[in-house]
C-alpha cells in the first residue's frame, strides 16, 4: 500500500524501484549510486553500471522532494528534469555542504588553537576539552550557512522567470570569466535560455544552485585579489567566522590567523550572493563599469545603513509562523532597497572608500527618517504606510517589524535627503517633507511611480531602466538642492520652497508641467517616453 503496488512479489531490483518511484513526500538518498537519470540520457551517460538494474527516469518518480545527502544520487540533467516537471530539488552539493561546511571549520579552529599552543597560551589537553564544548557551536554556525544558502535559492527561484535575462547575461559573463561550461554542467545555451522565456519559464532550482556556485566562485576570487580583507570593516567578518570561547579567549591568534583574508573574503562573499543572488554584483560590475570590490563596498554601506540586518532577522525567525512563500516575498522586498542603496554608492564617488565613515554618515539620518515616517510623507503616502503595516499585522507580522517593513518602500530617496542635509546644515526630517512635497507639487512623484512600476524584458532594456531610474534620483535630488540652496526658507515648509523657486523659473515649470500633463495621459508608456520626461527634468 505504501508503495502504492499490485504485484505480491518482487525481485529486490524491482523492490528498489518501486520504493524509487512511491508516491511519498520525500525520497531522500544517503548512499552512494546515481539512481535516476533524465529521459534523455542512456544508462551508459550516467557511469554508474552497478545500478544500471535499478535505475529509472526522473519522469517516474512520484515524490514531491527529492533529497541527496549522497553524492550524484541523480544526474544533473534529471534533477532538472524533475524540477520542470513540479518537483521540488536542489542538488547534492547544497543539501550535504554542512558536511564540507563542518570539515572547514574544524580545520581553521585549528589552525588558530595550534598558533596559541605554539605561543604557549594553550595545551594539548585543554584544547581537546575546548574543541569537545565548541561541537554545538560550530553545528549552529555551520546550520546558519546552510539555511541561508537554501533561502538564496528560494529567492532566486521565486523570481526566476523574470531574471532569466540577467541569468543568462552572467552564464555568458562567467562563461568567459571564471570558464563554466554549461554542457558540462548542463545549463541551457542561448538558443534554449530563447525558447524558455518564449514560454515564461526561468531557470530551475538545480540550475540556479550551479550557477549561484559560480558566482560565489567568481566574487570570491576578485575580493580574495584586492585590497577589500584588510578594510578594517569588513575584518569584522573574521571573529564572526569562529565561536564564541575562541573570540573571548583567542581573540590574538583569530586576528593572525594564516587564512584571515580567505575567511574575511569567503563571509563578503556569502553576504553578497546569499542575500541578493547569483547576478547581482557581476551585473552591477557591467552596468555600472565598476570592479567586484567596488560593488562588495557599495553593497556592505547599503546594507548597515539601511539597518536591514534586523529587518533579515525578523522575517527569518517568522519560520513556521507564516508562509514560506510569503517570507521569501518580504525578503526580496529588502533586495530592492538594498540595490537602489548600492548602486546609489557606487555613483557617489569617495563616498564608500571608507566604509566605516561612510555608514557613521547615513545611518542616524536613515535611522531617524524611519522613526518618524508621519513628519516627512505626505498624508496620502503615510496612509498607504499604515494600510501596510495593518495587512502585515494581520498576517502575523509582528507590528514592529511591520513598521519597518512598511517604511522599506518610502526609503528609496533617504541617502539623497541625508546627503542634501548633511550639504545644507538642515534637519533631516524637513529636507525629506521637502523631498515629497516638492516632488507632489512638480509631479515628479508621478514619474517616480511610472518609471517604478515600467515592465522591461531582456538584459539590455533592463539596464536602461536601471539608468534611467538613478538618473530621475539624480537630477531630482540636484534640483532639489539647487531650489534649497536659494530659498530662504529652506529646512522650513516644502510649500514656500517650491513657490519661491517658481516665482524664478515659472515658464520653465509650465513647460515641464504640460509635458507630464501629455504623459500622463499616455495608455503606452515606454523607456523612450520616459527618457525624454527625465531629461526635462534635467533641464528643469
Amino acid at each position: 500500500a505504501v508503495l502504492d503496488i499490485d504485484e505480491g512479489n518482487l525481485t529486490p531490483d524491482e523492490l528498489v524501484k518501486a520504493i524509487l518511484q512511491a508516491p511519498v513526500d520525500l525520497l531522500w538518498n544517503g548512499g552512494i549510486g546515481t539512481y535516476v537519470k533524465a529521459a534523455t540520457e542512456t544508462h551508459g551517460d550516467v557511469g554508474d553500471r552497478a545500478s544500471d538494474g535499478v535505475r529509472i527516469d526522473a519522469g517516474q518518480l512520484r515524490c514531491r522532494v527529492v533529497g541527496e545527502g549522497g553524492n550524484l544520487g541523480l544526474t544533473q540533467r534529471a534533477r532538472i528534469e524533475y524540477a520542470l516537471l513540479g518537483g521540488r530539488i536542489n542538488t547534492d552539493a547544497i543539501d550535504n555542504s554542512a558536511g564540507v561546511a563542518c570539515s572547514d571549520h574544524e580545520v581553521n579552529i585549528k589552525i588558530a588553537l595550534n598558533a596559541a599552543m605554539h605561543d604557549g597560551a594553550l595545551d594539548r589537553e585543554a584544547r581537546d576539552r575546548l574543541l569537545a564544548e565548541m561541537t554545538e557551536e560550530v553545528a549552529s554556525l555551520v546550520l546558519r550557512d546552510n539555511y541561508l544558502q537554501t533561502q538564496a535559492l528560494s529567492m532566486m527561484q521565486a523570481r526566476a522567470d523574470a531574471a532569466l535575462p540577467s541569468h543568462a547575461h552572467l552564464m555568458r559573463r562567467l562563461e568567459q570569466e571564471v570558464g563554466l561550461a554549461r554542457e558540462l554542467e548542463a545549463l541551457p545555451d542561448d538558443e534554449a535560455v530563447s525558447a524558455r522565456a518564449a514560454r515564461g519559464h526561468g531557470l530551475t532550482r538545480p540550475e540556479l544552485a550551479v550557477l549561484m556556485a559560480y558566482a560565489k566562485i567568481d566574487a570570491y576570487e576578485q575580493l580574495l585579489d584586492s585590497d577589500i580583507p584588510e578594510d578594517p570593516y569588513m575584518r569584522e567578518e573574521l571573529p564572526l567566522y569562529f565561536p564564541a570561547p575562541l573570540r573571548q579567549k583567542y581573540e590574538h591568534w583569530i586576528g593572525s590567523h594564516r587564512l584571515r583574508r580567505e575567511i574575511v573574503a569567503n563571509g563578503i562573499t556569502n553576504s553578497l550572493v546569499n542575500r541578493m543572488g547569483a547576478g547581482f554584483a557581476r551585473r552591477l560590475a557591467d552596468e555600472m563599469v565598476v570592479s567586484m570590490p567596488a560593488v562588495a563596498r557599495a553593497y556592505t554601506c547599503a546594507r548597515e545603513v539601511y539597518l536591514i540586518r534586523d529587518v533579515w532577522a525578523g522575517i527569518e525567525a517568522l519560520d513556521n509562523s507564516i508562509e514560506a512563500e510569503r517570507q521569501i516575498e518580504l525578503l526580496n522586498r529588502s533586495r530592492y532597497l538594498i540595490e537602489h542603496g548600492t548602486r546609489w554608492f557606487l555613483a557617489a564617488p569617495g563616498e564608500c572608500i571608507d566604509i566605516a565613515a561612510a555608514i557613521a554618515r547615513y545611518a542616524p539620518g536613515v535611522r531617524a527618517l524611519l522613526e518618524d515616517t508621519a513628519s516627512w510623507l505626505g498624508d496620502a503616502r503615510q496612509a498607504q504606510v499604515e494600510e501596510d503595516i495593518a495587512a502585515l499585522y494581520a498576517e502575523g507580522v509582528p507590528q514592529a517589524l511591520a513598521q519597518r517593513l512598511a517604511a522599506m518602500d518610502c526609503l528609496f530617496p533617504a541617502l539623497d535627503v541625508v546627503r542634501l542635509a548633511h550639504h545644507g546644515g538642515l534637519d533631516v526630517h524637513r529636507v525629506a517633507a521637502n523631498y515629497t512635497g516638492v516632488a507632489e507639487a512638480l509631479g515628479v512623484d508621478w514619474l517616480f511611480r511610472a518609471v517604478d512600476r515600467m515592465a522591461v524584458s531582456g538584459h539590455r532594456a533592463a539596464r536602461a531602466h536601471s539608468g534611467l531610474r538613478d538618473d530621475l534620483y539624480t537630477f531630482y535630488a540636484d534640483l532639489l538642492k539647487q531650489m534649497l540652496s536659494a530659498s530662504e526658507a529652506a529646512g522650513t515648509g516644502a510649500q514656500d520652497v517650491f513657490e519661491q523657486w517658481r516665482a524664478r523659473h515659472g515658464d520653465d515649470l509650465h513647460r515641464f508641467s504640460s509635458l507630464m500633463d501629455e504623459f500622463r495621459r499616455c495608455d503606452d508608456l515606454d523607456i523612450e517616453t520616459l527618457s525624454v520626461a527625465v531629461r526635462e527634468l534635467r533641464r528643469l
